[in-house]
């Protein structure tokens, strides 16, 4: 049993979507302490929490907690040793938090956080592109849940889709989807012809070489998360205008993502959370 002290949920770092996951707490009735959470002052204790929410991916490029000056280390003494922690991409620090979650495995939440994501896409490219979308031709690189999404949504505009990936297989479906099916990596129909040129795919797609291959004002947007498929030197050198559009859902529309998020991670709990320690 804890003490009458506890409180429900901690909340730390990341972007707005820890804010609006805050609102929405709160609005449920869940007690909750806050750290580091953007647009929130720090309130409580977390050593008094039973969830530990993290961010989306949780941690930096430097391994700190997104957010924060903190590292995975510092934040396990700070939180009750038998909390349940959720982040995105926290599987590798199972032995930091050994009662986490790796949120971005759930298979629920990545197919509701893919069509967020191709929206958020689509907002770049109405912004960043020199031209309407209706006419121009569009390469996207990967055939997943992203992939196919913001297919949809450029085709619905009046654009002309390619969809590129390595399986034989896959390419035979999206043809049969009615879009035009390409070899991720190859690329024998050219690139020259592509107005943007979008990467789901988390692993390098284009060779400096091929890139020198582009429009010189093709843009350029990377959704997949690191390493990505470009180099962003390459682009910088070869004068492509390049976009960094990783974590989209807490970019561009934070209070859905957070409702979404919630969503699954209340299902998560649900029966369990009463008796969560046993």
């Amino acid at each position: 049993m804890r003490d009458a002290m506890q409180t429900d949920f901690a909340i730390m770092g990341g972007d707005r979507r820890q804010f609006y996951l805050a609102e929405k707490l709160q609005a449920k009735g869940f007690s909750l302490c806050t750290k580091s959470v953007p647009g929130l002052q720090d309130v409580g204790d977390l050593r008094t929490a039973e969830f530990l929410l993290l961010p989306v991916p949780a941690t930096d490029e430097n391994g700190l907690i997104r957010g924060t000056e903190l590292s995975p280390a510092e934040v396990k003494e700070m939180i009750f040793p038998h909390a349940r922690v959720f982040g995105g991409g926290i599987e590798h620090l199972k032995e930091v938090f050994p009662y986490s979650e790796d949120v971005l495995l759930w298979e629920e939440l990545t197919m509701d956080n893919a069509s967020i994501t191709a929206e958020g896409a689509l907002q770049y490219i109405l912004t960043e592109l020199p031209s309407t979308i209706e006419g121009e031709a569009f390469l996207i690189i990967g055939s997943g849940r992203i992939g196919m999404h913001l297919a949809r949504r450029l085709s619905a505009l009046g654009g002309k889709v390619t969809i590129s990936t390595r399986q034989i297989g896959q390419r035979k479906m999206i043809e049969a989807m009615g879009f035009e099916a390409e070899e991720t990596g190859t690329f024998p129909r050219g690139l020259e012809q592509y107005a943007c040129i979008c990467n789901t795919v988390p692993s390098p797609v284009l060779s400096k070489e091929q890139l020198s291959h582009t429009r010189h004002h093709c843009l350029i947007l990377e959704l997949a998360s690191a390493p990505g498929g470009f180099f962003t030197e390459d682009c910088e050198t070869l004068g492509r205008k390049f976009i960094l559009a990783r974590g989209l859902p807490g970019k561009t529309a934070p209070k859905t993502a957070a409702e979404v998020l919630l969503k699954h991670i209340l299902a998560h709990i649900g029966a369990s959370k009463e008796d969560a320690y046993g």
